[in-house]
């Protein structure tokens, strides 16, 4: 009885889920229909202020252009322009005009007023007591210039060849009896155009000459792009005339949205995920190769959908809430024994979902504790390769450097024995003296390369810095012997040096840094080679200098120094792991180290100073010492 009221409940909530789909379907489709007529309509209203504002913006421009016009004609007509043309003997006393044309360029608002002779060569302008002056310079293949030659006015917008400032040149020829005698030319910056158009709207403006590549605009980094990319020939025509010099004119990343195909829509792309979508309308001007585009920011018209589509999304869920409330409100008995049953089946199938993933987890934790583990003793033998690795290297220095006290160790003893022998005991025991100080200075360097070879326990104690720099050089004395090496030693007067650290693996970074510092002199042309190291302590750390007068790192070295498997030596010299253990050893030791440049290598390390630890309150001790 009670499977076939279960049946029978079943077989009824059959329709209401197809009821509410269709419900929610019809406010979709209404929600859709709402977001896309506000999409359209937030363009549309977009659009007409655009182009409105591009109108304001094309009339400005001509305005600015035709402002500018009238200079050029008037100065092709100026008295002082014909009789400089005309009376050879004035052109030996250029000054007068040439203070006229700085008079006029002071005036106006133009940034060069200059004249030029049939040949393309600049014999006035207004700059002429400038160290970029014009004077004497030949520009014979601008646009403008063959133009007014050819007897038509010229404009031309470029980067000027001498001052390299980008400005607008406007020419006009100048007649002396019905020929073309000089070109007059007035170069105005297009930065006060550009303040209007930015004073006017929040809109991006700018003007694209004939190969559509921008040279004047609102936004500065917009300068010098293309739209598209250029053409061979493109590129060959702008080489010739020079216009933009040898800036690299790159294409600027639009986009176009093909989706809308009423409007133009553009997305300008600022990095992988990232870009701004705008409203792109362009008009040409009139008796000109350029062209003004405006483009709009649509983010409003994308906020109008977004916002009407989420609305849209609200309400049809509380339509379809509210008819899945009232339509399942007979059966919620049902539901929620139905409900229960299929959580208990949930919570148990979920529960050993989480003890399986529980165990998985337990078991990768196993592994990355391994894997580090195995990553540690990895690292720590590197280190110790490569600290057997130097003492190889060193080998050679050190048996000379311990065969000369054997051999005097060796003389002194068979003089000691005549000396015995013939009872001279005085002169025997400063021989046996000197044996004992060379014994002594054998053991030293002997307990040393102990020290340094073994395996360090990664221990942290305080360390005597100078110290340690000291038995690095030890180490490394034979190689700045063999190699005439002379090594300064300078320690901050009265300044405390002791570091918190492992002072086996410190004494390995100083013998890496003072070893490939003496082989880079010994690879160096100076003969007078000399290494300069200087400690002292800062406000929390301690500083070491070490300083070479050798030929320095290259600029592309010092980028990759610290790098493993970095090396500039040949092949089969070095593997490149020197610097890169070094870095390792002194971030385990909260260090830090950095390279440069200064009248040879410079390699800065800092090292925090070693703190002693709190004395805890209830220790006896120290509440005797504050008695």
């Amino acid at each position: 009885m009670n499977n076939a009221v279960v049946s029978a409940g079943r077989t009824s909530l059959i329709s209401y889920p197809v009821a509410i789909t269709l419900l929610v379907l019809c406010c979709l489709l209404l929600t859709a229909g709402v977001s896309h007529y506000s999409y359209y309509n937030t363009l549309s209203q977009l659009e007409q202020e655009s182009h409105f504002k591009l109108n304001l913006y094309k009339k400005v421009v001509l305005s600015e252009l035709k402002r500018h016009a009238y200079l050029p004609l008037m100065l092709s007509k100026d008295d002082q322009v014909l009789e400089f043309l005309h009376d050879s003997e004035l052109k030996m006393k250029g000054q007068a005009l040439n203070a006229h044309l700085e008079s006029l360029s002071e005036g106006t608002d133009a940034l060069n007023i200059y004249l030029m002779n049939p040949e393309g060569t600049t014999i006035a302008t207004s700059n002429w007591q400038d160290k970029t002056s014009y004077l004497g310079v030949n520009y014979r293949y601008r646009p403008y210039f063959l133009n007014a030659l050819a007897g038509q006015p010229g404009i031309f917008f470029a980067i000027g060849v001498t001052t390299k400032i980008p400005g607008l040149f406007l020419s006009h020829p100048v007649y002396l009896n019905d020929e073309v005698a000089g070109v007059v030319v007035v170069k105005v910056s297009m930065q006060p155009l550009e303040k209007l158009w930015a004073e006017q709207g929040a809109e991006k403006v700018f003007l694209t000459d004939a190969n559509d590549i921008i040279f004047s605009s609102t936004e500065s980094d917009w300068r010098f792009n293309a739209l598209s990319s250029l053409t061979p020939s493109q590129r060959e025509s702008l080489k010739a005339d020079r216009k933009y010099l040898d800036y690299p004119i790159r294409s600027l990343p639009i986009r176009e949205d093909s989706d809308v195909q009423d409007y133009r829509l553009i997305r300008i792309a600022e990095g992988p995920r990232k870009g701004k979508h705008y409203l792109w309308l362009t008009q040409a001007l009139p008796n000109s190769p350029w062209k003004l585009h405006a483009m709009a920011s649509a983010h409003g018209a994308r906020e109008a959908a977004i916002n009407a589509f989420f609305l849209g999304m609200l309400l049809s869920s509380l339509v379809g809430l509210l008819a899945y409330v009232l339509m399942k409100r007979k059966k919620v008995a049902d539901r929620l024994r139905e409900a229960h049953d299929l959580l208990e089946q949930r919570v148990e199938s979920r529960t050993r979902e989480l003890s399986e993933s529980n165990l998985q987890l337990t078991y990768e934790i196993e592994q990355r504790q391994r894997a580090h583990e195995a990553l540690r003793r990895a690292q720590d033998d590197l280190i110790q390769s490569s600290k057997l690795a130097a003492l190889g290297q060193m080998s050679a220095g050190i048996t000379h450097e311990l065969n000369q006290p054997l051999s005097a160790i060796q003389t002194f003893a068979r003089n000691g024995e005549k000396l015995v022998q013939r009872q001279r005991y005085d002169a025997a025991e400063e021989n046996f003296s000197r044996i004992f100080a060379l014994t002594s200075r054998m053991g030293e360097i002997i307990n040393h390369l102990k020290t340094f070879g073994r395996k360090s326990r990664k221990r942290t104690e305080s360390v005597d810095l100078v110290q340690c720099v000291e038995n690095a050089l030890l180490l490394v004395d034979h190689m700045s012997q063999r190699d005439q090496v002379e090594i300064s030693f300078d320690v901050e007067k009265d300044a405390s040096l002791v570091v918190t650290g492992d002072p086996v693996r410190l004494e390995q970074v100083f013998v890496n840094l003072l070893s490939n510092g003496i082989q880079a002199l010994h690879s160096s042309d100076n003969p007078d080679k000399r290494m300069e190291i200087s400690l002292k302590a800062l406000a929390e750390s301690a500083e070491v200098i070490i300083h070479d007068n050798g030929p320095g790192f290259d600029d592309q070295v010092l980028e990759s120094i610290f790098d493993p498997f970095f090396t500039t030596k040949e092949v089969g010299e070095g593997m490149g792991l020197g610097l890169s253990i070094v870095y390792g050893i002194l971030m385990e030791h909260n260090g830090e180290i950095d390279a440069r440049n200064n009248k040879g290598a410079e390699i800065r390390v800092c090292l925090p100073l070693y703190q002693p630890p709190a004395v805890p309150l209830d220790n006896p001790a120290a509440e005797e010492i504050n008695l």
